[in-house]
């Protein structure tokens, strides 16, 4: 289905660097802190294209004045009329990729939110300075108020110091064996992709029901030829609760879960 433009249309002058894609359905209240925390990043070229996939019809007013309320670096794509059935979150990032503008696009869910007003500007400094196809930090992981993940990559932080370094803020180059040999992927939260090359992939597989962002991943360390990694968290993850199987995560018992991945 085409996205449809809606509120916050109104486009910058310039290309942003960023073009930083929320997908959202009936979640205006943890949207709202999403949003501001992305509207705080400091000295960053950025556009936001908010992706309502059928929030019903009182939500999707909320979500549209919250994006129209954020100026035109905010921007609304609808994949279709309020109450829809929903595409799923494939369909809407890539609803969310096909209107974006800037040179690398990046992620953040509807349910959590970045915690580091630098994040962007530090992922901009290494990208220029390295002309790399990828980028990503860690997060930390919440469940309710309790923190329950320390730093969503301990293994890579521990090895990080050891790899060459770009510029400052403690970046580094990522040895791609030890991405993939690690037991966890970049959450989208924290990753930030060449935007050609998300586009060269076909940005998000609609057919997988769960894990298209571990999917996704792994395509895109297939074809990237540099990736960048901060040992810094940088996000905060809602960690969905079971019993309130309000994801797929939460929906699918182990062995479903198992069969997708």
């Amino acid at each position: 289905m085409s996205p449809v433009a809606s509120a916050g249309d109104t486009r910058p002058d310039t290309t942003p660097e960023f073009s930083v894609v929320v997908a959202t359905r009936d979640r205006a209240a943890s949207l709202a802190a999403t949003l501001g925390a992305i509207a705080v990043q400091r000295d960053a070229s950025f556009e936001a294209i908010v992706v309502d996939d059928g929030s019903r019809a009182e939500q999707a007013v909320r979500v549209e004045r919250l994006v129209g309320d954020l100026g035109p670096r905010f921007r609304l794509v609808t994949t279709g009329p309020a109450g829809h059935a929903g595409s799923g979150p494939a369909r809407a990032r890539n609803a969310g990729l096909a209107a974006a503008r800037g040179r690398y696009v990046t992620f953040c869910d509807d349910d959590d939110e970045w915690c580091d007003p630098e994040h962007l500007r530090i992922a901009a400094a290494a990208l220029r300075a390295s002309d790399a196809d990828a980028y990503f930090a860690s997060q930390r992981g919440l469940a309710g108020r309790e923190t329950v993940i320390d730093d969503w990559q301990p293994g890579l932080t521990a090895a990080a110091p050891g790899w060459p370094a770009v510029g400052a803020d403690g970046v580094r180059d990522a040895p791609i064996d030890a991405l993939v040999a690690s037991p966890r992927f970049a959450h989208l939260n924290v990753l930030t992709v060449r935007r050609g090359l998300a586009v060269e992939l076909g940005g998000f597989r609609p057919g997988v029901a769960y894990e298209e962002d571990l999917d996704f991943y792994w395509r895109v360390l297939d074809r990237a030829r540099r990736v960048l990694f901060r040992p810094a968290c940088v996000a905060i993850h809602h960690v969905p609760d079971p019993a309130a199987a309000a994801s797929v995560s939460t929906r699918l018992d182990l062995q479903d879960r198992t069969l997708q991945r």
